[in-house]
């Protein structure tokens, strides 16, 4: 006797299907391996975390909305830093400094204390920096001008000067350095 095809059969595969799948995604070690580091920087003050590869690296991008709450060394590198809505300052900045590469600092509508800005340049590894909706000034262009190996720096709605994005401009000639109002 031939069976009948049924659509309740048939979302009775599915489901289980899905929840075999989903066992046997989750019982992979990469798999925990990531949800524990997930936790971990989520217990830091982490707002949002990102795994991804970066030149067949693993990557981390990892953005906090509050101050870093935790050491951050055992991670060693990390993609992207976003630092987002509040007083991002030195002792902040100090948290990266274990970390052996980070590979761009974003400050997304961030205060940013005079002299906090000089513990970027204990990172030589950090590729860009994109400031947006800051209270940076032009007074930050010295401090920005000794970070030497900075591929592209951006500035959108700061109180940094056209002019003195094209000192920057001057001073890093291998740097891609975009200013907008």
């Amino acid at each position: 006797m031939a069976s009948r095809f049924s659509l309740r059969r048939l979302f009775g595969l599915v489901t289980v299907s899905a929840l075999i799948i989903a066992g046997l995604w989750y019982a992979t070690a990469e798999y925990r391996k990531r949800q524990a580091i997930q936790s971990d920087l989520f217990n830091l003050g982490a707002s949002y975390v990102r795994f991804g590869r970066i030149g067949g690296d693993d990557s981390i991008d990892v953005g906090f909305q509050k101050p870093i709450a935790g050491d951050l060394a055992k991670y060693k590198r990390l993609g992207i830093v976003e630092f987002k809505g509040y007083s991002v300052t030195r002792n902040c900045l100090t948290r990266l400094s274990d970390l052996s590469r980070v590979e761009a600092a974003y400050f997304i509508s961030c205060d940013l204390p005079e002299g906090s800005l000089e513990m970027l340049v204990n990172y030589p590894q950090l590729d860009s920096l994109l400031f947006w909706n800051t209270n940076l000034t032009d007074r930050s262009i010295e401090t920005l001008g000794k970070l030497k190996r900075i591929k592209s720096i951006a500035f959108k709605n700061t109180q940094v000067t056209e002019s003195a994005a094209d000192r920057l401009r001057e001073v890093l000639p291998d740097a891609e350095v975009t200013w907008l109002p």
